[in-house]
């Protein structure tokens, strides 16, 4: 996927900690649809999300994705978005929540019948996404159902170093930025139904093994 944006790229800090990504059962019918809709083509969009927590405390945030808006249907092997005036305007027509700071906007797209991983081109995005946001989140899905998902932000050049013998860390300015990267956790939202069949086999399996257990103390 591309945002025809072209710039001098930076050196990445991959961070260890990842951040959960909650599918609902109403958002991956969207992605759903699109894939029924728009077969073997790779399609983007605005991804709309409601996030909570703080990106500098990773393990506590959580984002959660609400719609998709529709930007672009490429080919079999690649989609592009171009951002217009018409199309932001349009865009918080129709999510004011978006203007009023209570969702945000990152990107989604398909690699349809391919596998979900951040292609260079993919990556070069999630990079532009992030030097023009607070933080970005790319999430990638497929015809298959598996979703892929990074966030990223930038920030200025510092590294820490600990001294060998002391223990004492210390730092220094070093100029220009770097791209933090994230990995995500994508949680699948169970339907109602699905919670009823699992309460149900839960209870069943712990019924069969009090009565198997009752059954050898009795022996």
């Amino acid at each position: 996927m591309s945002t025809k944006t072209q710039s001098q790229r930076l050196n990445s800090i991959k961070v260890k900690d990842t951040i959960k990504v909650v599918i609902t059962p109403e958002f991956k019918r969207q992605i759903d649809i699109l894939h029924k809709e728009i077969i073997n083509r790779e399609w983007c969009g605005v991804l709309i999300t409601e996030d909570v927590g703080n990106i500098f405390e990773p393990d506590e945030m959580v984002i959660t994705p609400k719609y998709i808006y529709l930007m672009n249907i490429g080919s079999g092997a690649y989609t592009e978005a171009d951002y217009t005036a018409e199309m932001v305007c349009d865009l918080y027509e129709k999510f004011p929540e978006l203007e009023d700071g209570i969702w945000n906007q990152h990107v989604i797209h398909t690699h349809h019948t391919m596998d979900t991983f951040f292609s260079g081109t993919d990556k070069e995005q999630l990079e532009d996404g992030a030097k023009d946001s607070p933080y970005y989140l790319s999430l990638i899905v497929n015809c298959a159902g598996k979703y892929t998902a990074k966030v990223a932000y930038v920030v200025e050049g510092k590294e820490t170093y600990t001294h060998k013998k002391s223990k004492k860390e210390f730092s220094y300015h070093v100029p220009g930025e770097y791209l933090v990267e994230l990995e995500c956790d994508i949680v699948h939202e169970e339907t109602p139904n699905q919670v009823a069949i699992r309460t149900l086999k839960e209870e069943t399996e712990a019924a069969v093994k009090a009565l198997k257990e009752k059954a050898r103390v009795e022996c």
